[in-house]
């Protein structure tokens, strides 16, 4: 049950100990990379000339390095105790940091012919030993910031304002973490009525009770180290917010409105002409990757298609040569967003077009392949034209492969959640594809698993992973689902 001592036994209690503040470790941080910065063009000075004596000549080569490389990490957010801890930006930061700076002064140099008086030795002895001892700093920074956050040294205590029951899902939220960043150490509780019996307030136990009031708040602010105030109120009673909040404005902390369900934490919350809005489902394509990716298929595609000219000429008359029937094989297909787009493919089989609600999928060994279509089967050559989709803009180098109408539809009646494959452009190679999932889909097992697939490229899109799709695609040409 919550508990009601005095806010002088409360005020001595290590509730109320105050919080180490994430600006002294940044401060240290960046003191710390002035260091490491100035010791390591020592070093290698001293290496290089025997002495130190170099550094009057070399300090605006110094000053300026380190300061646009400071500012640089500053800007980046590359400075706050989250990305401390993640090794991986922490180093891809530092490198891009010390490269622009680099960069920088080079180009200040080369306008002011002054190349000639700086040892280009030192400075590539300066750029290397400078990164590998900012990033051995960030290995004990976070290590360091990981041991101080299970003490709760970067806690921020707080009070919660609201009901029993608004107040208790609060507090579980915050103490689900045991390195939580909020300390809740105390509640007031909007009504009288609601006193230390409420069979609800046993979940928060250790918590005390600080009044009724906004008095009472202003009292434990003013009897205690209090960062943070929260108000846990009904968002539909405004007026009652308003006023509350009218109540605390002399107090000199941070005062919040928290969400009236904790079901949407961890969504990104976004403004709309100053309206927040919580962000339910994102694009899995931001509108800047998008726009590159679509320019980067369109340049590779054009070049492709340049550089493949002789075999799509060979394909093409042995195509003609071998059958009767058109060259290309055109059909409907759902792309982006579900819209319907044709696809472009070397004719494979003999020419027949079966109705559009019946579209048998290519077996191996299938009596329609033609033996050209054999072998363009075999070499994954008859899925070069669709190049010129991808120019096009419907379709993308990579993505989740477009599926004929009839199956498509089929599909999307058996498994739930078969249509987010097309929230991205569907691709001539995919993940799916790489991991062995091409061919004919036999069972609902076999269209789960490429769906699965499918998915996890929707969700995991960066270009790192596309390239690793392409590369993977070359080696696996003539796989043995192709046919």
């Amino acid at each position: 049950m919550f508990r009601t001592p005095s806010l002088n036994s409360i005020a001595n209690t290590h509730l109320f100990e105050p919080s180490l503040a994430p600006i002294v470790v940044v401060v240290l941080v960046m003191t710390g990379d002035m260091a490491v910065l100035g010791l390591m063009a020592a070093l290698t000075g001293w290496l290089r000339f025997g002495d130190f004596g170099f550094l009057n000549d070399y300090l605006p080569f110094l000053i300026i390095t380190t300061a646009t490389t400071m500012a640089l990490l500053r800007s980046w957010g590359l400075y706050s105790l989250d990305r401390l801890s993640v090794l991986f930006l922490q180093a891809r930061g530092l490198l891009a940091a010390l490269d622009m700076a680099f960069m920088l002064v080079a180009g200040l140099i080369f306008m002011t012919k002054t190349g000639d008086a700086y040892s280009r030795l030192w400075v590539g002895g300066w750029f290397v030993a400078s990164l590998v001892g900012m990033f051995i700093s960030r290995i004990a920074w976070k290590a360091g910031i990981k041991r101080a956050r299970r003490k709760g040294a970067f806690r921020r205590n707080v009070i919660v304002i609201g009901t029993v029951e608004s107040s208790v899902r609060l507090i579980q939220y915050f103490n689900r973490d045991r390195v939580a960043q909020l300390r809740v150490v105390g509640v007031v509780l909007l009504s009288p009525a609601e006193g230390p019996d409420h069979a609800n307030a046993t979940i928060a136990s250790e918590v005390p009770v600080l009044g009724h009031s906004a008095d009472d708040v202003s009292a434990a602010v003013h009897k205690a180290n209090i960062d943070q105030i929260i108000l846990a109120m009904d968002w539909e009673n405004f007026i009652a917010i308003k006023e509350y909040a009218k109540k605390l404005e002399t107090i000199p902390v941070d005062i919040q409105l928290a969400p009236p369900t904790t079901e949407y934490a961890g969504h990104q919350v976004c403004y709309l002409d100053d309206l927040p809005m919580v962000t339910l489902l994102r694009r899995p394509l931001s509108e800047a990757a998008l726009l590159a990716k679509s320019a980067i298929d369109k340049v590779v595609s054009l070049l492709l298609l340049i550089a493949l000219s002789p075999v799509l000429l060979l394909a093409a008359v042995a195509i003609k040569l071998d059958t009767r029937g058109p060259i290309l094989f055109k059909q409907e297909r759902y792309g982006f967003t579900n819209r319907i787009f044709t696809v472009y493919k070397f004719r494979t089989m003999h020419h027949f077009r079966p109705p559009e609600h019946d579209v048998p999928s290519a077996k191996r060994d299938d009596p329609r392949t033609t033996r050209v279509g054999r072998w363009l089967r075999r070499t994954s050559i008859d899925e070069l034209p669709q190049l010129l989709n991808v120019l096009k803009g419907d379709m993308s180098l990579v993505g989740p492969r477009p599926l004929a109408r009839a199956h498509n539809e089929k599909y999307l009646t058996m498994v739930e959640g078969y249509l987010n494959r097309h929230k991205v452009r569907p691709g001539m190679t995919g993940w799916a594809q790489v991991n062995g999932l091409r061919g004919e889909i036999t069972d609902l097992q076999g269209l789960s698993d490429r769906l699965a697939h499918d998915i996890y490229y929707v969700e995991h899109w960066t270009f790192g992973l596309d390239l690793n799709i392409l590369a993977r695609t070359v080696l696996c040409l003539w796989d043995k689902n192709a046919y």
